[in-house]
């Protein structure tokens, strides 16, 4: 080493331990000191007995030992009782600090009050967020590998909506094994259920491959679940899950051997599921059970083969040590293959994949749901920043109060460590006091999302239960809210001028131009914060209020709707045909009723279909093929719904099996495929090799699936040339709804009494209850809570600053008065500090929303992220409620009596 560094080291050395030597005491400086002492005692004695010096000094070495070590072991003891004392130390002290801030709060009551409330409710909507993201996007299912389970989806060039797969794909999945330990194929289906002598009752069911409860290690309460052979065989058995067991058969323990009947069709119960296990999409369906996919062909009719064009959900298991990355990489292989041998298959079709919980409630939103999260999340943190904020200034202000005590403490020996430990302490119990109010208030917006209900006959369900899981995350929301709220505070403590306080016996008042200006500070930042929550409330409210005013293409007033399927009593075509021929004969007859209509989809319903088209013109694709939505209707759909007939004419009688095939498509479809020219007359095929079918007329576009989905091309075919077994019966009845919804009934049960209806209601009901607006709905709900919460948190900040502003100046403002100023010059100039606060956290809060709003584009519907009403709302909003904040102080500044305040004063 050379001398500069040996020197640079040594200097390190020296400073490092003079560094050191202010925080602890250095012990081996005092055991080398004793050690020295002992041995030269050893050399005296040595001398005394007539030794020479140096022979003293070697014989009191040899006695003593090897004095590295000694030193060596009594440093390492000295260390560990110092640490020992510094830890005793530590909690004394803590206990001393915990106690003085529990002693601080309970003689407070009002102030620990007001301040823990203000914690809680942005603790509680945090954790109420926190918990639905949770329970939709990271829990997984209760499976065996639900941290391993993927979703596969098809997808092609004409339709990048994710659709189910084709079954021969899914067995192409199910034999990679190389990146999948399993894969089951399933789906949800209405069914026909029959419990002994009891009134049938539509319910729904999972149908799903052999290997169900194998692969995923399904959890069982009682029986068994069903294996693949009894697919292949395709058993009769069900297993049902935990609440249909408990609601149907009272939680019978023999329910093990009992016949049911589906469709008519017995079936053995062999298994009850676990509770809590509802179903592969239990997210939003709770199926009523499971049974193997193959008997549902047998149960609707058919020769219990699976069909060619069988569809159905996927989901696999990625084998351990596979990434999702991989799987994709493997499955754009594996999807060009299936490409060269399935000829059937769409241009650009492909295998899309991804986690189960980025799938909910339906793949075709996986990439909007964690979006909406994570916007929700962010929205609710500034509630809980805004909140932290009010608990700061409250602290602030009593800090200032309190300048006095905290002068003598500091006077008799209170370091500012001690000091800062002290307020940090205190801030901490507050959160855990927040926490206990946090809690309830957590359960009740749990409760309130819960209480959310679709008008559907399906088991829809948005219902969260608090885990313990949200433990950890609510101690550690409530240690953050902690720190933040004693930064200022600490802050002030540790700055406070220790002279000048203890001079003036600590009535510093004021605090000073910099604590007035860090208020001042924090509450603009509250109402900038303030006003991006209004801004993303009021355009989530907008964006409900523009989709249920957006052209859906159909008119939805006075139509009334309900929904049969003959294949649940095992028709077959001829008798289904004849029961909707004599249904929809008997509808038209109906007094008050001026349109009926049978179709197979729903606009903007759960059922939605499309096929792809061989065009009879080159469109520079192979084959010429796309992939388009489609509906089957009978005559009078286009008038009964309000579809404006652009071109050509509706669906006649004379449409019947016998005649040409024809279809009715939408503008857009003419547009995008036969632009410039009418499409009347043009033709396409559903098969490569199939019928041709015609166009016979033009409709305006719609929209089918989504609200905010972009105009795409659909066509409509009459119900009979394409056969469907579930028919929607619509009713066109402007002012009798009601006794056309009780009509549709009547008409049904005429025809069979046992024949199941469901889904009676008003279309516009349909809209608004039904999945069309309901994640708009949601997101407007959650939004304007969490701004309403960001407004009361701001008004209750900028009420403290000016009253506490207002406290300060009482002398001054008695002062005055008495020399002449007037009541209203008073209240004036107090309401404009307050004002000025509230303008200038506006400014800051308009440019702070225009970048936040862009965040929300994706999710909004009919309404742009600078929509200036939306802004304009917020900001009136907000300028109201806080003038009325900054005025009930004014007031009162205004009533001071000018000698009280100079006597007090």
């Amino acid at each position: 080493m050379s001398p500069e560094r040996e020197e640079l080291r040594g200097a390190g050395g020296a400073a490092w331990r003079r560094l050191r030597s202010l925080f602890r005491r250095d012990s081996g400086a005092d055991v080398d000191a004793e050690l020295a002492f002992h041995l030269e005692m050893r050399e005296a004695d040595y001398r005394a007995r007539g030794l020479t010096p140096d022979a003293a000094h070697r014989a009191a070495t040899e006695r003593f030992g090897s004095v590295r070590q000694i030193s060596h072991e009594c440093t390492q003891l000295a260390s560990r009782r110092e640490r020992a004392v510094t830890r005793m130390e530590q909690m004394i002290d803590f206990r001393q600090d915990l106690r003085l801030a529990v002693r601080s709060l309970w003689h407070r009551p009002a102030f620990a009050l007001t301040a823990a409330f203000a914690l809680a409710l942005g603790i509680a909507a945090t954790l109420a967020v926190w918990a639905l993201v949770d329970g939709y996007l990271f829990r997984p299912l209760p499976l065996r590998e639900g941290k391993r389970l993927v979703v596969v989806a098809e997808q092609s060039a004409a339709n990048t909506t994710p659709s189910s797969v084709w079954y021969s794909n899914y067995r192409d999945i199910k034999s990679r094994t190389d990146l999948f330990d399993d894969a089951v194929y399933f789906d949800n289906t209405m069914l026909s259920l029959r419990v002994g002598s009891a009134e049938p009752t539509v319910n729904l069911f999972e149908t799903t491959s052999g290997n169900y409860f194998r692969a995923f290690g399904v959890p069982l309460f009682l029986g068994r679940g069903y294996t693949e052979q009894e697919e292949t065989e395709r058993a009769r058995v069900v297993v049902l899950t935990h609440a249909f067991w408990l609601s149907r058969f009272a939680g019978a323990s023999d329910v093990i051997g009992k016949q049911v009947q589906f469709n008519g069709v017995p079936f053995q119960v062999i298994g009850v599921a676990a509770p809590g296990y509802a179903g592969m999409r239990q997210s939003l369906l709770h199926a009523s059970g499971f049974l193997p996919f193959t008997t549902e062909f047998a149960l609707t009719g058919g020769d219990g083969n699976i069909p060619a064009d069988s569809h159905g959900r996927v989901a696999a298991t990625l084998k351990p040590g596979v990434t999702l990355a991989a799987a994709r990489a493997a499955l754009v292989t594996l999807s060009a293959q299936e490409r060269q041998e399935h000829a059937n298959l769409s241009p650009g079709h492909r295998l899309m994949i991804e986690w189960e919980t980025r799938t909910r409630p339906d793949i075709a939103v996986s990439g909007i749901i964690p979006w909406a999260a994570a916007i929700f999340l962010v929205l609710t943190g500034l509630v809980l920043l805004i909140g932290c904020t009010n608990v700061a200034g409250l602290f602030l202000a009593r800090a200032s109060a309190r300048r006095g005590e905290i002068a003598v403490r500091r006077a008799l020996g209170a370091t500012t460590g001690r000091m800062v430990r002290l307020v940090v302490t205190e801030s901490m119990v507050l959160a855990l006091l927040a926490l206990v109010f946090a809690a309830p208030l957590t359960w009740l917006m749990l409760r309130s999302f819960s209480s959310i209900r679709m008008e559907t006959d399906f088991p829809v369900r948005f219902s969260v239960e608090p885990t313990w899981g949200l433990l950890p995350v609510a101690l550690g929301i409530a240690v953050i809210a902690a720190l933040l709220t004693s930064i200022a505070p600490a802050l002030h403590a540790a700055r406070l001028p220790l002279q000048e306080t203890l001079k003036d016996g600590g009535r510093g008042g004021s605090g000073g131009k910099k604590r007035r200006v860090a208020r001042t500070l924090l509450v603009g930042a509250q109402v900038a914060v303030s006003f991006v929550l209004l801004v993303c409330a009021a355009l989530f409210a907008r964006s409900v209020q523009a989709a249920t005013t957006l052209d859906l293409g159909f008119r939805p007033a006075g139509v009334v709707m309900g929904t049969s399927d003959p294949e649940i009593l095992r028709y077959d075509r001829p008798r289904t045909e004849r029961f909707y021929r004599d249904l929809l004969a008997q509808a038209r007859a109906l007094p008050g009723v001026k349109s009926a209509s049978l179709s197979r989809d729903i606009p903007l319903g759960y059922n939605n279909s499309s096929h792809d088209l061989y065009l009879d013109h080159d469109i520079g694709v192979p084959d010429n093929r796309i992939g388009v939505g489609y509906n089957v209707v009978s005559p009078d759909y286009f008038a009964t719904l309000g579809y404006r007939l652009l071109e050509g004419r509706d669906f006649v009688v004379r449409d019947d099996s016998s005649a040409d095939r024809v279809v009715v498509i939408n503008a857009q479809m003419a547009k995008q495929y036969w632009p410039g020219a009418s499409a009347l007359g043009r033709r396409f095929r559903l098969e490569k090799d199939g019928a041709w079918f015609t166009v016979v007329g033009v409709v305006g576009s719609g929209r089918y699936t989504f609200v905010n989905e972009s105009p795409k091309p659909y066509f409509y075919m009459p119900m009979a040339q394409r056969y469907r077994s579930q028919m929607t019966l619509e009713l066109l009845a402007p002012g009798n709804e009601t006794a056309a919804m009780l009509a549709i009934r009547r008409l049904v049960h005429e025809l069979d009494p046992d024949m199941p209806v469901g889904d009676v209601r008003t279309m516009q009901v349909h809209l608004e209850g039904g999945l069309a607006f309901l994640f708009p709905k949601i997101a407007a709900i959650v939004a304007v809570a969490i701004g309403l919460l960001g407004l009361i948190q701001a008004v209750v900040g900028l009420y403290g600053v000016v009253a506490f502003g207002v406290a300060e100046r009482t002398r001054e403002i008695g002062i005055r008065i008495a020399i002449g100023a007037r009541p209203g010059d008073v209240v004036r100039g107090v309401m404009r500090e307050g004002l000025m606060l509230t303008g200038v956290g506006m400014l800051i809060g308009v440019i702070a929303s225009l970048g936040v709003a862009q965040l929300t584009r994706a999710i909004l519907v009919g309404v742009g992220a600078t929509d200036p009403v939306a802004y304009l709302a917020a900001a009136v909003l907000l300028l109201s409620v806080t003038t009325l904040a900054a005025w009930l102080p004014a007031r009162r500044a205004a009533a001071t009596d000018p000698t009280v305040a100079l006597r007090e004063g």
